[in-house]
C-alpha cells in the first residue's frame, strides 16, 4: 500500500467515521425525546460514563460540568470518527458486506467492553434491557451509516474495483469489455 493510499484510507474512513457519528448523535437525541422520563441513560454511549472514561484514560478526572462536557464531546467526535478508519481497511480486505457486518460487532463489543473497564458501567450482561437494545441499535446505525458512506465515497473515486477493494473479482483488464461468464 503506497503512502496516497494510506491517506486516502485515513480521509475516507474519517469522512465517513463523522458521518456515522453524526447520525448515532441524531438518533440518541431523538430516542432521548421519544423515551422520556427514563431515570438511566438510554445509551451509554451517550452517559456520564463517557467522560469517566475519558479521565481513566488520561489519568485525570472530569472536574466540573464543563470538563465533563469537553470530554464527552472529546470522545464521541474524536473516537467515533478514528475508529471508522477501521471499517475502512476492513473494507478494503473484505469486500463492502462483510466489513459492515464484521465491523458492527467490533463496535459493539467495544462499548461493552470498554464502558465496564474503563467507565464504571455494570458488565453488560447487567445492563437494563432498554440500554442493551439502544446500544445494539445505536451501532447498527453506527456502522451502517460508515459503511454506505464509506462505499458511496469509494464509488465517486474509483468505481467496482474501489469499492471491492482487495476482495471481490475485478473487471479484467485489456480489450475485454465483459465480466467472464460462469
Amino acid at each position: 500500500m503506497t503512502p496516497r493510499d494510506l491517506l486516502t484510507l485515513a480521509v475516507r474512513g474519517l469522512a465517513a467515521g463523522v458521518a456515522g457519528t453524526a447520525a448515532m448523535t441524531a438518533t440518541t437525541a431523538l430516542e432521548r425525546r421519544v423515551r422520556r422520563p427514563l431515570d438511566h441513560a438510554v445509551d451509554y454511549d451517550a452517559s456520564p460514563h463517557v467522560a469517566e472514561a475519558v479521565g481513566t484514560v488520561l489519568h485525570r478526572p472530569a472536574r466540573g460540568r464543563t470538563e465533563r462536557e469537553a470530554y464527552f464531546l472529546l470522545a464521541h467526535w474524536g473516537y467515533g470518527p478514528a475508529v471508522a478508519v477501521g471499517h475502512e481497511a476492513l473494507r478494503r480486505r473484505l469486500g463492502p458486506a462483510a466489513s459492515a457486518g464484521v465491523f458492527f460487532v467490533g463496535c459493539q463489543a467495544m462499548a461493552m467492553t470498554l464502558f465496564p473497564t474503563l467507565g464504571g458501567t455494570r458488565a453488560p450482561w447487567r445492563w437494563p434491557g432498554d440500554v442493551v437494545a439502544s446500544s445494539l441499535a445505536q451501532h447498527v446505525v453506527y456502522a451502517g451509516v460508515v459503511a454506505g458512506t464509506s462505499r458511496a465515497l469509494a464509488r465517486r473515486a474509483g468505481g467496482a474495483s474501489a469499492i471491492a477493494g482487495r476482495a471481490g473479482r475485478r473487471r479484467p483488464r485489456g480489450r475485454a469489455r465483459h465480466w467472464p461468464r460462469p
